[in-house]
């Protein structure tokens, strides 16, 4: 189903009028048109699997039992593969739970439960990082890296909660009691116990060999760079109660709501350099072809 999927996306895309930066009205295209490699919870372990909690892809709660037997883990995530807003997710210790989500014959991945580091009044959090990826490619970290905290302090247990255990500002904000200056607050303001600067220079590092892999692929459907385009993600990490962190997953046109109008992404990104006041880059396509050519040089 996903080869389909992928495919048909590939030969509708009006690849003339992306390659010579037409859009609609005469615009330019500020989207990657294949980014599957990304964005889809199901391909994104190809390219960031070691800097994930183990997740496997499923398509029937008999392969669900499969894959978690293999598992040491105690708790896991069932997620749907296409899904953002924390749409169709499950948190379960037991398979017999989440039996009935297969009615739907779609395909998901499921992904170890990671043990969360927490707030100082014991709350869980992930991070939000903003990922501008442009032109052929040049990949850059926006600075100011958003802790989102849940409703309610952490339990391993009443997995039907999602306010004790879903930290999205979607599902939080709507319940009674959230409070967005408590809530939604900088990577810095944490928790004075994490070493931040470590935090940062690992999340760094994680999205440039991420991008670094879905260039190094052949497959072109994953992720296909263009010149003319550009795109901001939403990069998603958990920090777990050793200090480890830990990608969970990449979501396309993030919500910068929680960011309160930060003007964020230029408007002639594609003709202008990046301000390093807002961002640092972590990835160039153009100097690591370069390194590969020196190290194949060198090996010839």
């Amino acid at each position: 189903m996903l080869q389909n999927e992928v495919g048909r996306k590939w030969r509708t895309t009006p690849w003339t009028d992306v390659l010579q930066g037409r859009g609609s009205a005469g615009k330019r295209w500020n989207k990657y048109f294949m980014r599957s490699g990304l964005i889809r919870k199901d391909i994104l372990p190809l390219y960031g699997g070691e800097f994930m909690p183990r997740t496997t892809v499923v398509s029937s709660h008999e392969e669900l039992v499969d894959a978690i037997a293999e598992d040491d883990a105690k708790l896991w995530v069932l997620k749907l593969c296409d899904s953002s807003n924390a749409y169709g997710i499950h948190f379960f210790d037991d398979a017999a739970q989440v039996e009935g989500c297969f009615l739907d014959k779609q395909k998901r991945v499921v992904q170890q439960y990671v043990d969360p580091w927490l707030t100082r009044d014991g709350r869980k959090f992930h991070l939000r990082v903003l990922v501008l990826a442009v032109g052929h490619l040049d990949v850059h970290v926006f600075h100011n890296i958003r802790a989102l905290i849940a409703t309610k302090p952490y339990r391993r247990d009443a997995f039907d909660d999602p306010l004790i255990h879903v930290t999205n500002m979607s599902t939080n904000r709507a319940a009674p009691g959230y409070n967005e200056g408590r809530q939604n607050v900088r990577l810095e303001d944490i928790d004075a116990t994490l070493d931040t600067p470590a935090i940062r220079d690992h999340i760094h590092s994680i999205v440039g060999r991420v991008f670094a892999n879905l260039c190094r692929q052949p497959n072109r459907r994953h992720f296909f760079s263009l010149p003319n385009c550009y795109e901001l993600f939403g990069f998603d990490f958990v920090i777990d109660a050793s200090g480890r962190v830990l990608l969970l997953e990449v979501n396309p046109d993030p919500s910068l709501g929680m960011y309160h109008g930060d003007d964020i992404v230029p408007p002639d990104v594609l003709q202008t350099e990046v301000p390093t006041t807002k961002f640092t880059r972590v990835f160039s396509r153009e100097t690591a072809e370069a390194f590969d050519f020196l190290r194949q040089q060198r090996t010839a």
